[in-house]
């Protein structure tokens, strides 16, 4: 007689054929991201799917090793690089079908420096930047495009038109940006956030004498507290000049603030200056010019409502990129790199001869 096998009543067959059966994928991620959860939202998209184990990354661009000799037993369904740029050397080793790309505007070389875009030839690219997409479809690789919509907060408070909100990531969009831009608005109170990217330093502030109040954070315990701060202004500027997704600006404009930001990717993207924010040339600042705050605040909103209504069916497109065969054009690519050859046979030579 075959025993009966008795189950705890808590216990899901359901999940257990789920997780039994759902293929395994491979994702390589920058270890910063940890603190941000900015790749949050598209490992639940995949973990609907997948099997998930995480490569955390702690080096975004050059690093000599991604760590990757942890997972070389495994045999992955999918491979995803996420804003990291691999090397033949760092996938040597690594078993997998299908191989998956997400590159960021503000962190990849030129579409134009082929040689360093060869590796990825047989995967296929996603891009959340039009101009990226654009550029990279030219030269002949399989990519791509998607607009990505963080879900839109509630929000009983417009915020003092008088006051703007900086996270101070970068050197080159700091105090004496946001001051020049913000010369006609009238600000009163200015909020900078100093916690800066891995690879900044923040000036001392000490000694300077400014026309507006400045308060200041370093870092929050809860993000709920972050956009709370966030919230209290009218205004926020964008803290890089050029953005792979531009999370933090999303979330402000999903949260009915005003954003002042540089007129290049992906900011220029969603924002239409005068009608639902800001822009500014980064290379020759001048002041931005707001007739009605409020109008621009509530056009923020609803674009960024529509935008991720959006969202929830285009993403599922995602799911299948992950399994299409690539497409890669190898007669374009060759041209353009035969270009670059003549531009720069040696670095050209070097990456093709050692992978450098």
């Amino acid at each position: 007689m075959v025993p009966l096998v008795r189950f705890p009543e808590s216990f899901c067959f359901d999940n257990l054929q789920i997780n039994l059966f759902m293929k395994k994928l491979l994702f390589l991620g920058p270890k910063e991201h940890e603190k941000t959860g900015s790749s949050r939202f598209i490992l639940d998209l995949l973990s609907t799917e997948y099997t998930i184990d995480h490569c955390r990354v702690h080096v975004v661009k050059g690093a000599k090793d991604h760590g990757l000799m942890t997972y070389t037993l495994d045999h992955y369904d999918v491979l995803i690089s996420w804003q990291v740029m691999l090397t033949p050397k760092d996938l040597k080793f690594l078993s997998y079908q299908r191989g998956i790309f997400f590159p960021m505007y503000d962190g990849c070389p030129s579409p134009f420096k082929t040689e360093k875009w060869l590796v990825y030839k047989n995967f296929k690219i996603i891009s959340f930047s039009k101009k990226l997409y654009q550029a990279l479809s030219r030269i002949g690789l399989d990519v791509e495009y998607i607009q990505y919509f963080p879900k839109p907060e509630r929000f009983d408070y417009y915020g003092d038109p008088r006051g703007v909100y900086l996270w101070n990531r970068r050197k080159d969009i700091g105090l004496d940006c946001l001051l020049t831009t913000t010369k006609n608005l009238s600000i009163e109170k200015i909020h900078v956030h100093r916690a800066p990217d891995s690879d900044q330093d923040w000036e001392s502030m000490a000694g300077q004498s400014y026309h507006a109040s400045i308060s200041t954070s370093e870092w929050y315990d809860d993000k709920r507290e972050m956009m709370t701060d966030v919230c209290r202004y009218a205004y926020y500027m964008a803290p890089r000049r050029r953005e792979g997704i531009g999370m933090s600006f999303l979330e402000a404009m999903a949260s009915g603030r005003c954003v002042i930001a540089p007129n290049d990717s992906t900011m220029n993207e969603y924002i239409v200056d005068g009608v639902n924010g800001c822009l500014y040339d980064w290379h020759k600042p001048k002041p931005v010019h707001v007739q009605d705050v409020r109008r621009l605040q509530k056009a923020a909103f609803e674009y960024m409502q529509a935008g991720y209504d959006e969202w929830l069916v285009g993403s599922k497109k995602i799911l299948l990129w992950l399994v299409i065969q690539p497409n890669f054009k190898r007669r374009r690519f060759a041209v353009w790199l035969l270009l670059r050859f003549i531009r720069s046979p040696i670095t050209v030579f070097k990456r093709l001869a050692f992978g450098l």
